[in-house]
């Protein structure tokens, strides 16, 4: 017997049944998108610590950024994932 999953999902696939995607079909996209961008040196999960470093440094509240990426605890964004974040220069 089949459960409805009550979790919304941002992200359907783009073929027909339009079902959410998996975790492993993210990871390919983001991947297949920084690589077009020229950006082939870091894994899909290096855009977890430089979105929420970004967001950070752009002034979004701890609490908020948390939340977000489904955290309990401060220091696991201090010692995990802050970073420090420079301009482009591109």
């Amino acid at each position: 017997m089949r459960t409805e999953n009550k979790t919304p999902r941002l992200l359907l696939s783009y073929k027909k049944p339009y079902l959410p995607i998996s975790r492993d079909t993210f990871g390919r996209w983001i991947k297949a998108i920084l690589a077009m961008a020229g950006v082939d040196t870091f894994p899909p999960h290096s855009t977890r610590s430089a979105s929420t470093s970004a967001a950070s440094k752009a002034g979004v509240p701890l609490k908020t950024i948390l939340e977000a990426a489904g955290w309990s605890q401060e220091s696991t964004f201090t010692r995990f994932y802050k970073k420090q974040v420079f301009p482009n220069f591109g």
